[in-house]
């Protein structure tokens, strides 16, 4: 580990909170703001230090060739933007990982909670028609402006909105384990329910069931009699809810599901012959949204499965990066399984990862800049926090 100097260190604390307020904003607005953070980060001193003593990046650097060379194989250069975008999350995160505080960490996840009771507020207002939702149409034609009565918020689309709602919602469990008084514990559990509102005014159809296996794996690794119960409360009344009320949901009838799961068929299909055109390396980034039309199949950014759109944009070779690149974001929440201190961090990594693999599934969310954003703030946190807990263990011994 770096030895930090204290006011070096403090800045780059600060610069964390600031982003992290950032990405709650338009992503035009996120994106400029995370990158002009990552540029600041890059005058630092110790980020070439950072870079050597980082196996992980030995492999993102693999990764990033392997994805950059597909994109341009296949002109797709909307993906070679993205294969940039992802380094540049490389290169900010490869600070935060290294730095990051638990005081620091705490203060993010209390910005986010506090950010998505907004977020609730203003969706519900888009769902009511009596706000209308962010012109993205207007920036680009490309840009799809939802006018539906399906809420995105800030997130640019109902499905990005839809995880980020889930996200909370496991966050304000977090935070409940570590509740000290009625006033924390009535906050926390106002802005849980605000975002399950959230994430209905999104009419997504799989992120509930997903956020329900994510908060039964939550309640599995936490260890904790009281919030088990409660957990397992909130999950029945959810479901008894969902059971008696979901034909009065629009796109939540039988009839709607039956041509979701048609639809999904279809890219699914279209997805999987388009990968044996590219099964090693792929075809880049966004590789669906580029052939749907070639197979005359349904019109969207990605393959909406998570494997197979990973087979599909960075091939087998992108595909075995990737996993072993998973392997080693993972590989810290085993390490701290056992700490008394950190275990509802473990829970909560558990449950964050549960809920991107089951929703997976059906739909890709994570990768977006918001969410993934949100996804590797808590994921990355474990290390140095690890770190931290064990300096002061040793030093009370």
């Amino acid at each position: 580990m770096l030895q930090h100097n204290t006011c070096h260190s403090h800045n780059i604390q600060k610069l964390f909170i600031i982003t992290t307020l950032a990405m709650m904003f338009p992503f035009p607005i996120a994106c400029l703001l995370f990158f002009i953070a990552t540029i600041l980060l890059l005058f630092q001193k110790s980020f070439r230090e950072l870079v050597k003593q980082s196996l992980p990046h030995k492999l993102l650097g693999a990764f990033f060739s392997v994805s950059s060379i597909a994109s341009l194989l296949a002109q797709n250069y909307l993906g070679a933007a993205i294969t940039l975008a992802l380094m540049i999350f490389a290169i900010y995160f490869t600070y935060y990982v290294n730095y990051v505080s638990k005081k620091t960490f705490e203060c993010l996840l209390d910005i986010l909670l506090t950010c998505s009771f907004f977020h609730a507020i203003y969706a519900s207002l888009e769902a009511w028609f009596i706000l209308p939702p962010v012109d993205y149409n207007a920036l680009h034609p490309m840009l799809v402006t939802w006018r539906d009565g399906r809420a995105d918020s800030f997130f640019f689309n109902p499905n990005y909105y839809a995880l980020f709602c889930a996200f909370t919602v496991l966050i304000a469990g977090y935070k409940i384990y570590y509740a000290s008084s009625l006033k924390q514990y009535v906050w926390y559990g106002v802005v849980a329910l605000f975002n399950g509102f959230g994430m209905l005014f999104t009419l997504t159809r799989t992120i509930l069931p997903s956020l329900l296996i994510a908060l039964l794996a939550f309640v599995i690794f936490i260890r904790s009699r009281r919030l088990k119960r409660l957990i397992g409360l909130i999950t029945i009344i959810i479901i008894v809810v969902a059971i008696l009320f979901y034909r009065h949901i629009p796109r939540f009838d039988l009839e709607a599901i039956d041509e979701h799961i048609d639809i999904r068929l279809d890219i699914w299909v279209s997805s999987f012959t388009e990968f044996f055109n590219a099964p090693l390396i792929g075809q880049g980034p966004l590789t669906y949204m580029t052939i749907y039309e070639k197979y005359n199949s349904y019109p969207t950014q990605h393959a909406h499965n998570l494997l197979l759109d990973t087979l599909l944009n960075y091939g087998i070779i992108g595909f075995v990066l990737i996993s072993r690149l998973c392997y080693d974001l993972i590989l810290p929440l085993k390490s701290i399984k056992n700490s008394y201190q950190l275990k509802a961090l473990y829970s909560l990594g558990m449950s964050f990862i549960v809920l991107v693999v089951v929703h997976g599934i059906m739909d890709v969310t994570i990768f977006w800049v918001q969410t993934l954003f949100v996804f590797l703030l808590v994921i990355l946190a474990i290390p140095n926090l690890q770190r931290e807990d064990t300096s002061i263990h040793d030093l009370n011994n």
